[in-house]
């Protein structure tokens, strides 16, 4: 029953009871969340990706949270059916390209800008994280990809991607001379041929960004998995590390080694929710990207050594959240009104005074 989750020609899709459940990067759109249309499937996929995708052993779209199921025993003969069916032997193919001219095409720095909105290998976008473009020369027909650039909305319809050469006209001038057909091909050839990235990546090595807290500790806002889009990461020197979460006023992970990887909250304007890079991960109960608010979150303040103090807003109460390194645990103290939990699976010291309270965490 592929027209229960695919359109083809028109027909088919989920319904509108079912649409609901069908879930992704919203960011993208229906892109995002709905299985791709089959309309000429056949003419867009080369056979042995196709095969593959029937088996069950390749897929394109991580963020379409829907999964297809297998159908080994059939792979062969609808791949077989598909290309008979959808054949489009008179679409033109594409001419010579210049691999050196599709790494600029594909580029923000004079090009046509894909990498705003598609990931590259391991390079997420700089935008929202759209299909891969590097392996492409692995899944399409190249006279496909000629004709899809050319007229996306019409393969597609409701596609965030604009047309660059709209009317069969170049958009950018000064590349190839503006020549449409060369152009197209040059994109491919780099993505089939070409080494390294399309310009206008930052200079970037995995962890290149990584946060490493030398003679004081290292804040940074971001999103995490786990906690939130109100995660504050805080890297302590001696890799004690901890994240907080400000959309619910408490802390919740803690790890030590390594602290995080930087680069998608600083260069990807769409980022992705991040793990932490290092081991030995804790949770604080009750925490998470659903959390209920404990406390209202009212900012932070370093001490003279950088340490942060976190401001909260307890039934009407002040109350300061503290938290710095010793001798590679996480001491917490607690002045006010506030009910402290502890990380599932730590040792916990615990003492008091006044209305005061210090917690030190270590691992077992």
């Amino acid at each position: 029953n592929c027209l229960g989750c695919h359109q083809r020609d028109g027909v088919g899709g989920p319904d509108s009871a079912r649409d609901r459940f069908f879930t992704g990067d919203e960011s993208i759109a229906d892109a995002g969340r709905l299985p791709p249309p089959l309309t000429g499937i056949g003419s867009k996929l080369n056979a042995a990706w196709m095969e593959k995708v029937f088996r069950g052993e390749k897929r394109s779209r991580p963020y379409v949270e829907t999964r297809m199921p297998a159908y080994a025993m059939h792979a062969k003969a609808f791949t077989k059916l598909l290309h008979e069916v959808d054949a489009q032997p008179d679409l033109p193919a594409l001419v010579e390209g210049d691999v050196e001219a599709g790494r600029k095409l594909l580029g923000i720095q004079g090009g046509v800008n894909c990498i705003t909105c598609h990931v590259w290998g391991d390079r997420p976008s700089l935008g929202i994280q759209a299909l891969d473009l590097s392996v492409l020369d692995e899944r399409l027909n190249p006279r496909w990809f000629r004709s899809y650039l050319l007229n996306p909305p019409g393969y597609r319809p409701g596609t965030l991607m604009p047309p660059m050469w709209p009317g069969g006209v170049a958009t950018v001038k000064d590349v190839l001379k503006g020549d449409t057909e060369k152009q197209i091909a040059s994109i491919w050839a780099f993505i089939a041929k070409g080494e390294g990235l399309p310009e206008g990546f930052p200079d970037h090595a995995p962890n290149a960004f990584e946060l490493i807290a030398q003679d004081r500790p290292i804040l940074q806002r971001s999103f995490m998995k786990g906690v939130g889009s109100q995660t504050i990461v805080v890297g302590f020197p001696g890799g004690v590390n901890l994240a907080y979460d400000a959309a619910s006023g408490q802390p919740a992970k803690m790890w030590r080694g390594r602290c995080f990887d930087a680069y998608s909250t600083w260069f990807v304007r769409a980022a992705p929710f991040e793990d932490p890079l290092g081991d030995d991960v804790l949770d604080w109960p009750g925490t998470g990207e659903d959390a209920k608010p404990v406390a209202e979150f009212r900012g932070y303040r370093l001490d003279e050594k950088g340490n942060p103090s976190f401001l909260l807003r307890v039934k009407g109460g002040d109350v300061v959240d503290h938290f710095e390194a010793r001798d590679g645990k996480l001491v917490r103290t607690v002045r006010g009104g506030l009910d402290a939990k502890h990380p599932v699976g730590a040792e916990v010291a615990a003492s008091s005074e006044a209305d005061i309270k210090t917690f030190v965490y270590s691992w077992k």
